[in-house]
């Protein structure tokens, strides 16, 4: 589905993401040990959604810059291997 380039890409992506959950997670914690935020169980998702709206968003426009400099990251589909 990806070429080589689009296969770095998804790597990037996924140390961006990880980078981005971290910086979530140390901020809510130093906010709940401050007292601005009260202390309590926080949802996984609540410290996943910032950092799944920013990976989508580098993938995509990394994605599209890219594109536009003639990288290509999706691999064309060939229609000899189609099983139809």
């Amino acid at each position: 589905m990806f070429t080589f380039a689009g296969r770095l890409l998804v790597i990037a992506t996924m140390v961006v993401f990880a980078a981005i959950f971290y910086y979530v997670v140390i901020f809510v914690n130093d906010k709940v040990e401050s007292g601005i935020l009260p202390s309590g169980h926080y949802s996984i998702i609540f410290l996943l959604i910032p950092a799944v709206v920013v990976a989508g968003l580098f993938f995509g426009l990394s994605s599209f810059i890219l594109e536009l400099l003639g990288v290509q990251i999706w691999s064309k589909a060939d229609d000899r291997d189609r099983l139809a």
